[in-house]
């Protein structure tokens, strides 16, 4: 029982850094990722190692997620070495056409409507001061 105990242990441990892995999430085309002497060809789902060299063919593109959240798009313009440091100036280096909100910044922005919404809802006079008509002279 102590054995199993243990093992299931060890196994959720394992789940857990296997949860916090460099992974490949798209793949459009064809890429190859080396490391060391080693070269293979990427798919989705594919974990990475810090250092790797991920290359992507002509016309194709790679999709690379970081365990803090960072995305990287590698394109055939140049390789790319996996590194979350590599993956915010490729990051910077981006000319989107959109800005990028993270949740962070929704429930900010959402909030602080919500607490503008409330605070004139509490201001606002439940009871409104009625107008006097106006006799006519």
């Amino acid at each position: 029982m102590k054995n199993l105990l243990i093992g299931i242990a060890a196994a959720s441990a394992c789940g857990l850094a296997l949860a916090k892995d460099i992974q490949v999430t798209g793949v459009v085309g064809t890429g190859t990722v080396a490391s060391g002497s080693q070269a293979v060809g990427v798919s989705v789902n594919m974990n990475l190692v810090e250092n790797a060299t991920v290359t992507a063919a002509k016309g194709s593109k790679i999709t690379i997620k970081f365990p803090n959240g960072c995305t990287a798009n590698v394109t055939d313009a140049a390789p790319f070495v996996v590194s979350e440091a590599n993956c915010k100036a490729l990051l910077a280096k981006s000319t989107s056409p959109a800005p990028v909100m993270n949740t962070t910044t929704v429930a900010a922005v959402g909030g602080g409507t919500l607490g503008l919404l409330a605070i004139r809802d509490l201001t606002r006079s439940s009871n409104p001061t009625p107008q006097q008509p106006i006799s006519p002279r």
